[in-house]
């Protein structure tokens, strides 16, 4: 008999729930509830490739900063003596906050943008049918297309739980007066009154239950397209959600992940992944590792940029990016917390 106890009444085990959902551009702007959690907050994030190979990552947030977190735009590039994703100040330290944003509907695309008297350089972030706009003023300017259905999960807790509802495009434009390609989500999160993602009340991140997460999308040359998202952790955590250029989704929770950290045990060498009877691995891009993040937004999750694609799969990618993280306080094996 086992040693170890039942799940609290309302706790399966953090056995999320996972499929697709209708994108419906007014959705990327309610502030709503579901399943009795609140709105957390707003998720604006990718990666951009240029002509010369060099990376740059985004994040524009909005959310109750009285609950401690950052609605402000932050841009890593790889142009740096590293080689890897670091802040780039330049473009990103006068821009707007978040603060004050103004949202709303017009002739069918919903849009949020900076008000008139904006503490920085203007943005405006528009959501149609299939495509999204993202402008900020004099440093960036992007568009592109819905890849797919939106996709969610939710993980049901007894107090806590969590929500998440993304959105992924295939975008092209400028970027510091560069020309760039490659993917950015729009995702939306729902937590219990007073939570924070990566902060208090997060069941997942915080309370350590996932070994890796990651968002990802590659086009390949031969037109085809699979993107989603991959977790795995401890107890019943993990799912793979999937969708392809003609939208076919394939969601699986049945998941197991092994990671093979670098030496400083925060960026990995190699992730494989198996869901179901499919086997993934990923590979790191030698410019993807973000250091600033680490000891901030996210202290024990590093986050990390590259490529997953299916074991044996010898399609030539166009356009990528793979998003993510591991997280070594974690350790790298499923552990069972409870007894199932």
């Amino acid at each position: 008999m086992s040693n170890l106890q039942w799940p609290q009444r309302g706790n399966f085990g953090y056995k999320p729930l996972v499929g697709p959902h209708l994108y419906e551009p007014e959705r990327l702007i309610e502030t709503r509830g579901y399943f009795g959690l609140s709105w957390e907050g707003a998720l604006h994030y990718g990666t951009l490739r240029d002509d010369e190979g060099h990376l740059y990552s985004l994040t524009r947030r909005f959310c109750d900063t009285s609950k401690g977190g950052r609605d402000s735009l932050i841009i890593q590039s790889s142009r740096n003596a590293e080689g890897c994703l670091r802040f780039d100040l330049p473009l990103f330290q006068g821009a707007a906050s978040g603060k004050n944003v103004v949202s709303g509907v017009e002739n069918g695309n919903a849009f949020r943008r900076s008000p008139a008297d904006a503490d920085g350089a203007a943005y405006e972030i528009v959501y149609g049918p299939d495509t999204l706009q993202w402008r900020e003023q004099g440093v960036m300017e992007l568009h592109g297309s819905l890849c797919g259905p939106g996709l969610h999960w939710y993980l049901p807790q007894t107090d806590s739980g969590i929500y998440y509802a993304s959105a992924m495009f295939q975008v092209t434009g400028k970027l510091a007066g560069r020309d760039v390609r490659g993917f950015v989500c729009a995702d939306t999160v729902f937590m219990r009154e007073n939570a924070m993602l990566y902060g208090e009340g997060d069941p997942m991140a915080g309370a350590h239950t996932h070994v890796t997460w990651y968002t990802w999308g590659t086009r390949y040359k031969d037109g085809s397209f699979e993107g989603g998202h991959f977790s795995a952790g401890h107890d019943r955590w993990g799912f793979a959600l999937i969708t392809t250029d003609q939208q076919l989704v394939t969601t699986c929770t049945d998941v197991e992940a092994i990671v093979k950290a670098g030496p400083d045990r925060n960026f990995p060498e190699a992730i494989y992944l198996r869901a179901g009877d499919s086997l993934w691995e990923f590979i790191p891009d030698p410019k993807g590792r973000m250091p600033d993040f680490l000891g901030k937004s996210q202290p024990s999750t590093p986050q990390n940029e590259g490529r997953w694609r299916r074991v044996g799969d010898t399609r030539e990618p166009e356009t990528y990016w793979a998003w993510g993280e591991i997280s070594p306080l974690t350790g790298t094996e499923r552990k069972l917390r409870f007894r199932l």
